[in-house]
């Protein structure tokens, strides 16, 4: 049995796709979570991310409200271990992160996506510079993980995977990959 699905993967490899088909489609609840950076042009707090300050999130780490947590580009991001039990949840998270979920003792179900380089670079080029770029794509395969699922998410239908994910999950990991 299943507590929620991490999807992993590099840059431009489909994770946020994945994660909008499952909550759209297959009512998976999308984690949402906490940072102390400013929004950004767009962004809704409570939808893209609960947008807290440094004392708030700094209390959340005393109290061990978070599974994962990490400080990146002059800011916090983490993942409140609430958002990660409630029915059904699915989270985009790096290896990083998964290794820290892992470790509170919440069982995920692990999504890995892959795709050919040229194609994820297509997908980013205008959020990305290729140094950032490639230096995700070499730490990410650089890292080892044991994934319960393995997708090519180039030429598959992102439906198609969704509901194979969903299909996993709800069985609790007696569907044949």
């Amino acid at each position: 049995m299943y507590d929620c699905v991490a999807i992993v993967g590099p840059k431009g490899s489909g994770k946020s796709t994945i994660e909008t088909i499952l909550a759209k489609e297959y009512d998976f609840h999308k984690v949402v979570s906490d940072t102390t950076r400013k929004s950004r042009p767009g962004e809704r707090d409570g939808v893209d991310y609960n947008f807290v300050s440094e004392h708030q999130f700094r209390q959340h780490t005393l109290n061990k409200q978070y599974a994962e947590w990490v400080q990146a580009r002059g800011a916090y991001y983490g993942i409140r271990k609430s958002e990660l039990m409630y029915k059904d949840s699915v989270v985009v998270v790096d290896l990083e992160g998964l290794k820290q979920i892992k470790g509170t003792g919440i069982k995920p179900l692990v999504v890995s996506l892959k795709a050919p380089m040229v194609v994820r670079w297509y997908r980013i080029h205008g959020r990305d510079n290729l140094r950032v770029f490639l230096k995700d794509t070499l730490h990410f395969w650089t890292k080892s993980i044991k994934p319960d699922l393995i997708f090519d998410n180039f030429g598959s239908n992102p439906h198609k995977i969704a509901k194979r994910i969903a299909i996993k999950f709800i069985v609790g990991g007696n569907y044949a990959n």
